[in-house]
């Protein structure tokens, strides 16, 4: 078989296509993520979070939509990110087949998290009070650039 310029290259993006559906799809029923989406609705990454009654160690809370769930302090600094660069953020639900948008925007919401819940890196610089911003903050500031 011939191949033209280009074809394996049309044909793998195919296959990273369908393995992110796949991926997105995936979920165990019962799940709660943050997807982040594509302008478009397209699936890009998620992060799972867990509900009040599942908390693990060197998780926090937050509050989306008036609900509790604990997080790990990575999904924070990933949330952030994510809304930095201009994705579609929702909490989504999995029944096991399909996902359910359950919160919009939860960057905007996040209730502030206490700076002194976050654990210390060994070796990082000691960021002053004065220094530190909320979530809010932070969003308006980079937005502001």
């Amino acid at each position: 078989m011939v191949t033209r310029p280009g074809e394996w290259g049309m044909r793998i993006s195919d296959l990273l296509v369908a393995a992110a559906a796949f991926m997105a799809t995936s979920a165990t029923a019962g799940e709660v993520h943050i997807i982040s989406r594509d302008q478009a609705g397209s699936f890009l990454s998620s992060h799972q979070i867990f509900l009040k009654d599942q908390p693990r160690q060197s998780m926090t809370h937050v509050d989306y939509c008036g609900h509790t769930y604990y997080v790990f302090w990575d999904t924070i600094d990933w949330l952030d990110n994510q809304a930095y660069e201009g994705h579609r953020l929702g909490v989504e639900y999995s029944n096991g087949k399909n996902w359910r948008l359950i919160c919009r925007n939860p960057e905007k919401q996040l209730a502030q998290v206490r700076e002194e819940e976050r654990p210390q890196v060994q070796g990082a610089p000691d960021i002053p009070a004065s220094k530190k911003y909320g979530w809010i903050e932070l969003l308006n500031k980079r937005s502001a650039r």
